[in-house]
């Protein structure tokens, strides 16, 4: 995908295939639509060292306004996503 100018996105994927795809890749990566793990514990999301390596590489990570991926609970609010 590197070769071809394409964005990895890792949303989705698992710790270690997280881990994996930035050791490996040239170019940035992307998680299109996750979250911080240490905030809420849901495996879709993206823990503190996968984020430091996501920022070595340059890449982004587009936070879910989705209240069980972002607060863990039925309610978030824009501050939570702040």
């Amino acid at each position: 995908m590197n070769r071809l100018g394409l964005m990895v996105d890792l949303s989705h994927v698992s710790q270690a295939t997280m881990k994996a795809a930035l050791e490996v890749s040239r170019a940035p990566v992307i998680f299109s639509h996750s979250s911080v793990y240490s905030i809420c514990k849901n495996p879709r999301n993206v823990p503190d060292h996968i984020l430091r390596k996501v920022a070595s590489n340059g890449g982004i990570v587009m936070i879910s306004f989705y209240n069980y991926f972002l607060t863990c609970s039925k309610e978030a609010t824009i501050s939570d996503v702040i």
